[in-house]
């Protein structure tokens, strides 16, 4: 008789079956788009914390920051296509990543993805694009943001 479970998808996920002890990176399945693709150990820790970094950075005044940023930007840019790959940009909708005008961290990555990605805007998301430009951001986070329409499809 064939295991006809064993022929289907899991219904339900582990960090084991998703990458097992041991390993580092696996190949990921988007599971909204199908879009598969390399993703390391720790992409999503990596990059909640950064995002929190980047929140503290840019609601300060300090100048010196400004070499953290540029690490931390490199960084990002580097985990945008596991980041796309894991479906963090499906779970949560583009258009709420930008809804979260209090973390400045969360706009700047989500600026990012749009210039790596810019065939992800539509109108809605260059309207709120638009209205991010009216408030009272970073530089940083309006420049990328300025970026990311310049690169609209």
């Amino acid at each position: 008789m064939m295991d006809v479970l064993s022929k289907r998808e899991p219904s339900l996920f582990t960090p084991d079956l998703i990458l097992p002890d041991g390993a580092d990176t696996t190949v990921s399945v988007n599971p909204y788009t199908q879009e598969t693709g390399p993703v390391r150990k720790g992409t999503v820790a990596a990059t909640l914390s950064n995002i929190a970094v980047l929140n503290r950075l840019f609601s300060s005044p300090d100048s010196q920051k400004e070499s953290l940023v540029i690490e931390i930007t490199e960084a990002v840019q580097r985990l945008l296509p596991s980041l796309r790959v894991i479906g963090v940009f499906d779970l949560f909708s583009i258009e709420e990543w930008l809804g979260a005008h209090t973390q400045q961290g969360r706009l700047y990555v989500t600026a990012l993805y749009l210039q790596r990605y810019p065939e992800e805007i539509n109108e809605k998301i260059v309207g709120q694009l638009v209205e991010l430009k009216g408030l009272d951001l970073a530089a940083t986070v309006k420049e990328a943001i300025n970026e990311a329409l310049e690169k609209k499809v």
